[in-house]
């Protein structure tokens, strides 16, 4: 298994100048943290700097909160990778869930707290922490309209098929 890399910052941060090539492996295991919302990035840098590799690598985009445009655009031209959703998806103004319904399959989702940040509702506004997660799994249960029991344990075949070095438990 290739180590996990970490692509931080704006996709601009990164560029045309190949620093992310010059730092990966073809497939290792990347999360992708991509602040758009402080540097004014768009998704759509992301995919044009990282589809050079698209086939080849694999991992997260952490804390998606996208339109479903770009969870189309990023689930068609990165096959190995999953979306990470956190408490936004609980925010009573998320429009994640319909984003969701609409465009991603449960099996391309894993779930992530961003602690200290991004608290599940009803905790928003204060530190988060993984007691939490289980809140994040009861709306996507609500979303894609299936048993919390079902949608833990899919979301535990993702998250170790993305992650095969976590230690599996029965």
């Amino acid at each position: 298994n290739m180590p996990m890399g970490y692509v931080r910052g704006s996709a601009k941060d990164h560029g045309r100048n190949n620093q992310i090539e010059g730092r990966l492996e073809p497939g290792q295991k990347v999360v992708v943290i991509e602040d758009l919302i402080s540097t004014g990035g768009s998704v759509l840098e992301v995919v044009d700097v990282l589809r050079p590799m698209a086939t080849t690598l694999g991992g997260v985009f952490h804390c998606f909160g996208g339109t479903t445009e770009e969870a189309r655009e990023l689930l068609d031209t990165f096959p190995h990778f999953v979306l990470g959703i956190g408490g936004v998806l609980t925010f009573r103004k998320s429009t994640l869930p319909q984003t969701l319904a609409a465009a991603v399959p449960l099996h391309r989702l894993v779930v992530e707290t961003d602690a200290p940040y991004l608290a599940p509702t009803p905790h928003r506004g204060q530190r988060n922490e993984p007691a939490y997660i289980t809140l994040v799994l009861q709306k996507l249960a609500d979303v894609y309209a299936r048993p919390l029991d079902e949608v833990a344990r899919t979301i535990m075949q993702n998250t170790l098929r993305t992650f095969p070095r976590l230690p599996q438990h029965p």
